[in-house]
């Protein structure tokens, strides 16, 4: 937030509802985990009144093109709500886990939300785009500059692009 606010930028945050206030246990079992405290109620109010945005990354973060319709219903509409009860802002924006989208979450997620964010769409084929298929790059951890600039500036993530796809 402090760099955000030193380069006047503004940014939308992502929020799996279950886990506002805790700790990143989805990390639990990896080789090199750090326990990781996650915003709480008063981080993202300061968020917000610092001029930031925020939007839904799910109820519990699961893979969404597993779950049945009911549960997918749940996991949009419930971190909608929780949101918008929470901090009284529309919350017309999604932010797909894992990047995964297949026809099913893209029609329900195109029903609830205005935009909608995935790794599984390249940047340069905007045929390929519409607002609930917006594409983000990832940006991982412990990322080098020349990976940084590769992302950014070459064809590399429409490359990787090609071996991810979900066809709709």
């Amino acid at each position: 937030l402090p760099i955000l606010k030193k380069y006047d930028y503004t940014a939308t945050c992502f929020f799996v509802t279950s886990t506002i206030g805790k700790k990143n246990f989805w990390d639990i079992n990896k080789k090199s985990y750090i326990s990781k405290e996650i915003m709480t109620d008063n981080d993202i109010n300061l968020w917000l009144s610092s001029g930031m945005n925020i939007g839904s990354h799910s109820h519990n973060h699961f893979n969404l093109t597993t779950l049945s319709l009911d549960k997918l219903n749940y996991e949009l509409k419930v971190s909608q709500r929780i949101l918008e009860d929470k901090f009284g802002h529309k919350i017309e924006n999604f932010c797909y886990p894992y990047g995964k989208v297949n026809k099913l979450v893209y029609e329900r997620t195109r029903d609830i939300f205005l935009k909608a964010f995935t790794t599984n769409r390249a940047r340069f084929d905007t045929n390929n785009h519409d607002l609930c298929l917006i594409p983000r790059i990832d940006m991982g951890k412990d990322i080098s500059l020349f990976k940084i600039l590769l992302k950014l500036e070459t064809v590399y993530e429409d490359i990787k692009f090609k071996k991810n796809e979900l066809y709709l």
